[in-house]
């Protein structure tokens, strides 16, 4: 969904014209003659499942699986190329150099979910990686099924610094890599140079898969944010001379030197309690259901709009959505910290809505702790659907909740999930609802 939505904004921006009625939605409370408040306009929506979302080149890059009691296994894992920290070494002679040992290092951010066990193993690409190319979360990659590297994460470490050889580097993680792999990452590219260039090195590695092994996940498990573009996310091969006795060691960036890196997504609803939600309009007055990592998505209109000004102009005071949270947010499985409101034009894609231009303070969106709920300001865009109306126009009267916040990427890196209560679930005290507050004009 997010390329849609960011691709367009510059076009968005050049096709906005100027509002019919000047400060829409900021007039002062001495101008609000027969000022009319209602929220019983209903709301169509339905939860719809998105396959996909852009991967590639993101700050934060969610790894790890986690199993939901709602929403069921969720699974995030990496691809990425390496780039060499230092180009064409010199290293003296190929049979001088004994690898003693190989580790991946991770910075971790912060994690998602429980922080138990869980697996994660680290293998060879066998195709490359293209520079032009913009990843989504579900392409399939080949890599080779035998590991260079394995281990039991027993927990996402983003506290405590991380020791390497008496060096403090950021929190993070350590999988120890296998015997041998040292040889094929470094002593192998080096002895046929290979490293006398970041592309040639690409030639011969064409990059590496973090893979999460979530299917094999016995505990709730959890996802960890890394960030691979910070100086503690490296490989390092330790090495030493074999003539001299000296040790050295040899890193392996993930960023600089063209790297590219993309994220592999999976969500299973099969048999949880999202799956009969799905695509099923008429439970949407129960709940709805909204998941980053290409995981749901929440499609609504607001019926009967042209009720507002059949019988005469209404200026907008104010259109604000309220969606209300079911999460609690003390659980392990938090609501999202932001979502973001994206109308459709004619052909079914995303652009910002006019509102959505004016910033955070206006727009809203941000999750509110004390009412468990977020809010949206969209009284410009609804005041020009009722003005395409009351000209005969065409009106984009159809929008989508985006599981995240309106920078790209962000549905890529958040693992978050929100559970929505739905617009009339006799069993909860508040409802997902529009309430306009208008003026008619005579």
């Amino acid at each position: 969904m997010l390329p849609a939505l960011f691709l367009l904004i510059i076009a968005i921006f050049g096709s906005c014209q100027k509002d019919e009625l000047t400060n829409v939605g900021f007039l002062p409370s001495d101008d609000l003659n027969q000022y009319i408040v209602t929220d019983t306009l209903s709301v169509t929506a339905k939860t719809l499942r998105n396959p996909a979302v852009e991967a590639t080149n993101f700050l934060v890059s969610p790894l790890g699986s986690y199993l939901d009691p709602v929403f069921g296994r969720a699974s995030a894992s990496i691809i990425s190329t390496l780039s060499l920290s230092v180009l064409d070494p010199a290293l003296g002679g190929y049979s001088d150099i004994e690898i003693d040992s190989s580790n991946l290092y991770l910075t971790i951010e912060n994690k998602y979910g429980e922080n138990e066990a869980q697996e994660i193993s680290i293998h060879l690409l066998t195709e490359q990686l293209e520079d032009s190319t913009i990843y989504e979360s579900d392409q399939v990659f080949s890599y080779n099924p035998f590991a260079i590297g394995k281990s039991t994460i027993n927990s996402f470490n983003f506290v405590d610094s991380l020791s390497i050889q008496g060096d403090n580097f950021a929190p993070g993680i350590k999988i120890p890599l296998f015997t041998g792999a040292g040889n094929l990452l470094f002593k192998d590219a080096y002895q046929f140079g290979d490293m006398e260039s970041h592309a040639s090195y690409r030639d011969r590695i064409n990059g590496i898969v973090i893979k999460s092994d979530g299917d094999n996940l016995t505990t709730n498990g959890g996802i960890g944010n890394v960030i691979l573009s910070g100086q503690s996310s490296f490989i390092r091969i330790f090495y030493k001379k074999i003539s001299t006795g000296e040790s050295f060691y040899y890193d392996f960036k993930f960023s600089g030197g063209s790297a590219i890196h993309t994220g592999l997504f999976s969500t299973e609803y099969s048999g949880t309690q999202v799956e009969p939600f799905i695509d099923d309009e008429s439970k949407s007055s129960d709940y709805m259901y909204l998941q980053s990592l290409g995981g749901c998505y929440i499609e609504f209109s607001v019926n009967n709009l042209a009720s507002l000004v059949a019988e005469n102009r209404v200026i907008l005071h104010k259109a604000e959505l309220i969606i209300p949270s079911e999460n609690d947010i003390d659980q392990p499985f938090a609501p999202h910290e932001e979502l973001t409101i994206a109308i459709l034009n004619e052909s079914g894609e995303e652009k910002l809505t006019l509102d959505g231009f004016e910033g955070s303070t206006h727009f809203g969106g941000t999750y509110d702790f004390d009412n468990s709920e977020y809010r949206f300001n969209l009284t410009r865009t609804f005041q020009n659907i009722l003005n395409s109306m009351e000209t005969n126009k065409d009106t984009l009267t159809k929008f989508n909740i985006i599981p995240s916040a309106a920078d790209a990427g962000y549905e890529a890196a958040s693992p978050n999930r929100t559970i929505v209560a739905g617009t009339s679930n006799p069993l909860l005290a508040r409802q997902f609802k529009i309430i306009f507050s208008y003026t008619p004009l005579k």
